[in-house]
């Protein structure tokens, strides 16, 4: 479960997220808002958009485009040894030419008992660039040609099962912890750079509410931060998962998305 700031409202996804809900207030509120609206529009200063941090729930797809609320802390709650995440966003309206993030030591309150660094991972979520969706599902994220959406998760450093190049022979074994190339990025003026930031909580972690800042640089400098707060929960998951799992998978859909059709409107003609 996910939570932003005081207000909250639960998501399809099985979490909560709060945001802002302009036309749910509106309604309630009348027409009164309106004058304090515009003059909070009027005297905003313009600096205060050039650059800006905030975080979103794991589940959400951000274009380069898409602004989400502005929040200053993020909430996630897990139990013993499970993964949680969230998404860290930036943008700028100029270029940042080396952009890196600095993950948080999580620290108990009223104590010294952290999870330290070490337990949170930072992936770059890279975007592929999509010509023709799929479906009616896939069009609002791919509306047309050139449609950017993030995919890929580039990590910051390796961690866990790898494939190594034996002279030819693939194989597989533990990761050396090499750093990756997800980080120093450089993100192009109004466009959106989303960080996956994923914690693990270890087996046996005393429960209770942890809190850390997660800090973004451009050249070394810090320029923005946001407060991280984690619910450790007083049960454990078991490491291998107990429950069935089946996939679907679209070899048409797949052909639809690349565009590869015939002359006469066929998927796949060379499959």
């Amino acid at each position: 479960m996910t939570l932003i700031g005081n207000l909250a409202h639960t998501c399809a996804c099985g979490g909560t997220q709060t945001h802002a809900e302009p036309k749910q207030g509106l309604r309630h509120a009348g027409w009164s808002l309106l004058p304090a609206i515009i003059l909070l529009a009027l005297f905003t200063p313009t600096a205060a958009w050039t650059q800006t941090i905030t975080a979103v729930t794991s589940s959400l797809k951000l274009r380069p485009a898409d602004r989400p609320p502005i929040v200053s802390s993020f909430e996630i709650h897990a139990a013993h040894n499970e993964f949680q995440a969230f998404q860290l966003v930036l943008w700028n309206s100029s270029t940042l030419s080396s952009v890196t993030v600095d993950p948080p030591t999580l620290t108990l309150d009223g104590s010294t008992t952290t999870i330290p660094a070490s337990e949170i991972r930072l992936y770059r979520e890279r975007y592929i660039t999509v010509n023709q969706a799929s479906n009616s599902e896939g069009a609002y994220y791919a509306p047309g040609s050139g449609s950017r959406i993030p995919d890929a998760l580039i990590p910051a450093q390796e961690d866990g099962a790898a494939m190594f190049n034996n002279a030819g022979t693939w194989t597989e074994g533990s990761s050396t912890g090499e750093t990756r190339n997800a980080f120093p990025f450089s993100l192009p003026a109004n466009d959106n750079l989303i960080v996956w930031v994923e914690v693990h909580v270890p087996a046996g972690q005393t429960p209770g509410r942890y809190t850390g800042v997660v800090t973004a640089r451009n050249n070394g400098t810090a320029i923005g931060t946001m407060n991280v707060v984690l619910q450790v929960l007083n049960f454990n998951l078991n490491p291998t998962s107990q429950l069935k799992v089946a996939f679907g998978f679209s070899v048409d859909g797949v052909c639809r998305a690349h565009g590869d059709v015939d002359s006469t409107g066929s998927f796949c003609p060379s499959v």
